[in-house]
């Protein structure tokens, strides 16, 4: 029996769907947390489509939707980018109905750290001219409130994605998003540091190599420059003297130069 876990959306086992969900839970209560270390509100945002009789069943409706929730969130983040605040957020997708009008409709849950010029409506309950404007021309609508139980909602909003099961979905389509600084999970931390390590030894054998070979390189460019002022002696049977020619010429007297130098000097040829 297979007891390993894929953390794979579309898995046929039920255990790694649902690992994969409680890894995402973990990791939005992660985000929060971080929210609030550094004293930013949580803001919970509901993105739906400003016409309550659009249809998003299809993939192409699917993927027109989600393009417009990205640009109204890259949006936010230029926003928030030009006052100095660094945007935490999260996007989750979710397959459900909001009333009675449209029984099921694709959309999108939002927790982010800022909002342009929130403004009041009731307890909990606030509106955003600024961010609304914008959504209405991508011919979206906000719900906006900020969050009394932060924990509760970073629940809520992942299990959104368990209405996604069973739906075909457009390629690529990503059912949750975070932004760059958002706090990754431990193996993720892992994984990005191996990932680091990996380039740094790449980086430290090109450097040694290039220790190696940079003398020799050098030598051959001397060389060629060396030869370069003999190239108006030099009789091209298949070229015109043209500056490409020339250049062309440069070129070969350098590569044969530098096995010429490599024989007298008795360097080995370096790898490429």
């Amino acid at each position: 029996m297979n007891t390993k876990v894929c953390y794979k959306w579309d898995c046929k086992r039920h255990q790694c769907r649902k690992a994969r969900l409680n890894s995402e839970v973990t990791r939005i209560e992660l985000g929060i947390q971080q929210m609030q270390e550094r004293g930013d509100k949580v803001w919970f945002l509901t993105v739906t489509t400003l016409d309550e009789a659009e249809l998003t069943y299809d993939l192409d409706a699917m993927k027109d939707f989600a393009v417009r929730v990205s640009k109204l969130l890259e949006r936010l983040r230029e926003w928030a980018s030009r006052v100095n605040h660094p945007l935490l957020r999260v996007r989750v997708f979710g397959f459900k109905g909001i009333n009675a009008v449209t029984p099921y409709q694709l959309h999108a849950h939002v927790i982010c750290s800022w909002i342009p010029d929130p403004k009041a409506v009731q307890e909990a309950i606030y509106v955003s001219p600024k961010l609304n404007e914008y959504a209405e021309q991508l011919n979206l609508k906000i719900h906006l409130e900020i969050t009394k139980d932060p924990i509760a909602i970073a629940r809520y909003s992942a299990k959104n994605v368990q209405e996604l099961e069973g739906i075909e979905l457009p390629s690529f389509f990503q059912r949750i998003s975070y932004s760059r600084n958002w706090r990754p999970l431990d193996y993720q931390r892992r994984r990005k540091l191996q990932e680091q390590e990996k380039r740094s030894v790449c980086l430290t054998d090109s450097l040694n190599h290039m220790e190696q070979t940079l003398p020799c390189m050098v030598q051959f460019y001397i060389l060629s420059l060396v030869l370069q002022p003999l190239l108006p002696y030099i009789k091209l049977r298949h070229y015109s003297h043209t500056i490409y020619s020339q250049l062309f010429a440069t070129i070969s007297l350098s590569l044969r130069s530098q096995f010429l130098w490599m024989i007298l000097m008795n360097y080995p040829f370096p790898d490429t």
